[in-house]
């Protein structure tokens, strides 16, 4: 449950799932994986409907931390879906400071839906593909540095557009 403004109180909620996976290619490739769904009931403010709840909130639709070449906030609505894949391919691994730096080239796939916010606020096209390529620096195992950009097409009544990101967050996206 959630809270008031100055205008009024809110109470909505709702369930957030999120599932993810990690498969071995080799001794230098993963395959990392992750769905989320949340759908939120109640009087769910518009602002709340551009994040994904939880104990851990994730900013999105769309920027670092869900679809990425998708523009933070760009779609929204009480319920909405994820999915990311990642090729995490380790190119060199070295020593600095006594500890391990292995460097990664991180090919990777998000797609994400958002529905519920009212007839007239659909999407022209449901589902919202982007694509990209990333960098990362992993330090003693804990320390993740990532560098992505992504493109994301943006279809509209006005025609399409393709939409940009660049991302530098120090954390793995899942």
């Amino acid at each position: 449950m959630c809270s008031s403004d100055l205008t009024g109180t809110y109470s909505f909620g709702g369930p957030f799932l999120s599932a993810r996976t990690y498969v071995s290619l080799g001794p230098r490739v993963v395959l990392a994986q992750r769905v989320m769904g949340e759908w939120l009931f109640g009087d769910v403010p518009f602002y709340e409907m551009v994040h994904w709840g939880g104990v851990v909130p994730i900013a999105g639709m769309g920027g670092a931390d869900s679809v990425r070449g998708v523009a933070f906030g760009r779609w929204r609505a009480p319920a909405k879906a994820a999915s990311n894949t990642e090729l995490r391919v380790d190119v060199f691994t070295m020593k600095l400071f006594k500890q391990p730096l292995r460097a990664q080239v991180v090919p990777f796939v998000d797609v994400g839906t958002v529905w519920g916010a009212g007839s007239d606020e659909l999407p022209p096209i449901p589902v919202h593909p982007a694509v990209g390529l990333g960098v990362r620096a992993i330090w003693a195992e804990t320390i993740v540095g990532r560098l992505d950009a992504a493109i994301s097409p943006d279809i509209t009544d006005e025609g399409t557009t393709l939409d940009w990101g660049l991302y530098v967050v120090f954390d793995h996206m899942f």
